[in-house]
């Protein structure tokens, strides 16, 4: 089942590192999240989500949704009057949504080019300048 599958990411960072999401849990009838607990504490495990819903009487047509989310820690320190350090905590987190509507008429050549044409604007400059750099996109 897809569901367990392992699904590897690579961050880019100067030395890129492949980031391994194992199934962690089933969210409901359609979505499951995956983690990648390479962090060792749970509150900073980054998370994958992945829902697939179908089509529904009023809806007529397939979904399937990626929530990706990256959290970063707090740094802390034992410097308290116990000299213990406190437990972690998530000081942010990026958070990338993607989500595909795939009407019913639609044909697996239209899916495919809606996905291809997805994974160029991603690789865009324009999408680096946006995300990396934080430039407005302007016509």
């Amino acid at each position: 089942m897809a569901q367990q599958t392992i699904i590897n990411l690579t961050d880019g960072a100067p030395t890129p590192v492949v980031r391994a999401f194992k199934p962690a849990r089933r969210l409901g009838e359609t979505a499951f999240e995956y983690h990648n607990r390479a962090s060792g504490i749970a509150v900073g495990y980054d998370k994958l989500v992945i829902e697939h819903r179908q089509p529904t009487r009023q809806l007529k047509s397939t979904k399937v949704s990626y929530k990706l989310s990256i959290p970063t820690l707090e740094q802390t320190s034992a410097s308290t009057s116990t000299g213990i350090q406190p437990a972690p905590q998530k000081a942010y987190e990026h958070l990338v949504k993607l989500e595909f509507t795939n009407p019913e008429r639609g044909t697996a050549q239209e899916r495919k080019n809606a996905l291809y044409m997805a994974r160029d604007l991603i690789d865009e400059q324009l999408a680096a300048d946006a995300v990396i750099d934080l430039d407005p996109t302007f016509f």
